[in-house]
């Protein structure tokens, strides 16, 4: 099982960094305990709103923002368009199934002058089936590349890093980053 809390502890950093450089920054979040942590530990007052499917905490600039809820029942219009997209961790994180939708909403929230990048796993999925699951180059393309141009940035050497509750270390592990940007 990934560990939610330190996924989102990584993204505390990002959230901070961002948002202290003047940015608006957006998250989306499953674990409601670690946005309250993430406010807490930066000190940062918040408001919480409630919406039909989701629970918004953000600041009271409005420049941070943290959906607490379900990604894909979240509205895409009280999302809006994003001029920049950092997934590390989401398209892992799902179920294969729902890749399709996932690269459905990515589509519909990313403005044409989006800088998106996605960061996602190659492994041998026989010697372990995930989570976090494997998301090859071809199957990368497959749901992005009729919308966006995919260009390879950045391969981490994962090998022998423990992973998951098993503990499972893989001699070919890879993090892979990858620019989209539309045709």
């Amino acid at each position: 099982m990934i560990d939610s809390y330190r996924c989102l502890q990584y993204f505390v950093r990002s959230y901070s960094r961002l948002y202290d450089l003047g940015h608006t920054v957006v998250g989306i979040e499953c674990i409601q305990h670690g946005i309250l942590e993430f406010f807490e530990e930066q000190s940062l007052e918040y408001i919480q709103e409630e919406g039909d499917s989701f629970t918004l905490f953000q600041t009271p600039d409005t420049r941070l923002q943290i959906y607490s809820g379900d990604l894909f029942k979240i509205p895409t219009k009280v999302l809006g368009k994003f001029n920049a997209i950092w997934d590390r961790g989401s398209l892992v994180a799902i179920d294969k199934e729902d890749r399709k939708l996932y690269a459905k909403l990515m589509k519909e929230v990313a403005s044409e002058s989006c800088k998106y990048l996605v960061s996602v796993l190659h492994y041998n999925q026989e010697k372990f089936a995930g989570p976090p699951r494997n998301v090859c180059k071809k199957e990368l393309f497959k749901l992005f590349g009729d919308t966006f141009d995919i260009e390879e940035v950045d391969r981490l050497d994962r090998a022998n890093i423990p992973m998951g509750a098993e503990k499972i270390s893989l001699e070919e592990f890879w993090e892979v980053v990858y620019y989209l940007r539309y045709k």
